[in-house]
């Protein structure tokens, strides 16, 4: 399965940060809506991710250290009302996370803004580890190149965070 180093961070100025990605030499890929249905399993996540033109199914499992890193494996959905209706009763629900996203690609990491429903600004960097690259070190050069070095590493999902204030 492949794998990635993640970060996820809290951010008050968007604005502040795609500007950095632009002197950083950071690229624009795409800007989505996006709502991820996570459904009830006992071990890793599972999240059905729907946009405008794609829908995929994910699973995924979070390791725990530093650096956070995600092995994952995502496949096509051509029907997300079907998938969501099936997984939904078999699984049940978690909660839906609903957002806005800005993907950048910056060298072998991708960065993503997000305005999240309910929660608010995130920046998350997402560097694939390639054989033969030091993904870890890249990882943490560009969230030094984007100033976000100092900022807290929030460890847990959108979900977790929505979950945790309807609580």
């Amino acid at each position: 399965m492949p794998e990635l180093f993640e970060t996820k961070i809290r951010c008050v100025d968007l604005a502040e940060v795609r500007k950095r990605l632009i002197d950083a030499g950071g690229s624009l890929d795409t800007f989505v809506d996006q709502r991820d249905t996570y459904f009830q399993v006992s071990v890793g996540w599972l999240k059905l991710r729907i946009s405008v033109d794609t829908a995929q199914l994910v699973a995924y499992h979070r390791h725990q250290g530093p650096d956070r890193s995600c092995t994952y494996i995502t496949i096509d959905v051509t029907d997300p009302d079907l998938c969501r209706n099936v997984f939904g009763v078999l699984l049940g629900v978690r909660v839906d996370v609903v957002k806005t996203r800005e993907k950048w690609k910056l060298d072998s990491t991708i960065v993503h803004l997000d305005e999240v429903a309910g929660l608010g600004a995130f920046v998350e960097l997402e560097t694939a580890v390639v054989p033969g690259m030091q993904a870890d070190i890249a990882h943490r050069q560009h969230r030094q190149s984007l100033a976000l070095e100092t900022e807290p590493d929030i460890p847990t999902s959108y979900a977790d965070l929505l979950l945790d204030l309807s609580h």
